[in-house]
């Protein structure tokens, strides 16, 4: 009797133990209102920027993926598309972190489940009473402003301990808190306007607020050294000496680096919300890791409106981008030729009115 050869070899188990088992039907279809009305020689170019702009939520998703609906009278596309997932879980990750996205400064992202278009179709419209939650007060973030003798307030960081006292004549000098902050950090910094302290830690960044100075958000920037309050503390920017680097099975989503930020150092975040706005280099043509230059800090200047924030080229360019989408201003640079330094101008008593 011959010996058996490979092929004669039965794998169907093996092969059905490790079969990658993928989601069927629709509801790993998204629709994604928002997107920019194009004609067929713009489709390359907007599919691998629509898959960019996903990428940047952590979400990756290739051009194949997409379907762009066309209007074949005016052979141009109907301003929204089909993305179809491999899973489930990836299409409610998108849903998640992507809608409400700016795909630029005319174009909002707005995702909906394909599913959920013949329910809302079949939607029963009759009145149920909501059930109201039991309301819970929230201390206030600047309940310091209450104190009857209308001192400010300072903060020590002495070997482990941080104590944040009331400041006034000696006889009103007194501790006003003492938090119990046992994991260690490198310093604790104010923000501008005495709404929350920040501690910076190994894994990142975190900043309190409260009259008992409560935990109030956290940023997710490894080995973070230097950090910047924008003038209205609505963003944070956070730096490092060491490029960022997203490792395979890291966390993914609005709040954490995706593998396009890899490379940079420096990240500008959203405070109440704690999503990832834009990452930037501050890495020079010729500088490596061990070879680095002093960094002129803070590296980014915030408009005193926090409407906007610019960085310097040293020597070319002026670069302003829109908050919060981080879109470049006019989408084109301010290039003067030597320049070295730049400040914004100062708002003046009217303007400050127009942004209450």
């Amino acid at each position: 009797m011959p010996a058996p050869t490979v092929d004669d070899i039965d794998y169907t188990d093996i092969e059905e133990k490790y079969k990658v088992h993928y989601d069927d039907g629709f509801d790993t279809t998204l629709v994604v209102d928002g997107v920019p009305i194009i004609d067929e020689s713009k489709r390359e170019r907007l599919l691998n920027k629509f898959c960019k702009e996903f990428a940047r939520k952590g979400v990756t998703i290739k051009p194949e993926d997409v379907y762009l609906p066309w209007n074949d009278a005016t052979g141009k596309s109907k301003g929204y598309a089909f993305v179809d997932f491999r899973t489930v879980d990836d299409a409610h990750l998108a849903l998640s972190v992507v809608h409400n996205h700016p795909f630029d400064s005319k174009h909002t992202f707005k995702l909906n489940r394909f599913t959920d278009i013949e329910a809302f179709a079949n939607m029963d419209e009759s009145y149920t009473e909501p059930q109201y939650e039991e309301f819970k007060p929230k201390e206030h973030l600047r309940a310091w402003l209450g104190d009857p003798q209308g001192r400010d307030q300072y903060v020590t960081y002495r070997h482990e301990d941080v104590e944040i006292h009331w400041h006034g004549k000696p006889s009103q000098t007194e501790l006003a808190y003492k938090p119990e902050w046992k994991e260690p950090f490198l310093y604790v910094a104010w923000s501008p306007l005495g709404t929350y302290i920040a501690t910076l830690h190994r894994q990142g960044v975190r900043i309190w607020g409260g009259s008992s100075w409560k935990q109030q958000q956290q940023f997710a920037h490894p080995l973070v050294k230097l950090i910047d309050f924008s003038p209205c503390e609505q963003y944070l920017v956070t730096w490092s000496n060491e490029p960022i680097v997203v490792h395979d099975g890291a966390k993914q989503g609005p709040q954490y680096f995706s593998p396009d930020d890899e490379g940079n150092n420096m990240a500008v975040w959203d405070i109440k919300s704690g999503h990832l706005l834009r990452t930037f280099s501050t890495l020079v043509d010729g500088e490596t890791p061990t070879n680095k230059k002093q960094i002129h800090w803070p590296a980014l200047k915030w408009s005193p409106d926090d409407k906007y924030v610019a960085r310097l080229t040293r020597g070319q360019m002026i670069s302003v981008y829109e908050v919060p989408g981080m879109h470049l201003h006019g989408k084109k640079s301010l290039k003067i030729e030597g320049v070295q330094d730049f400040e914004w101008c100062p708002l003046g008593d009217k303007d400050k009115e127009e942004t209450k």
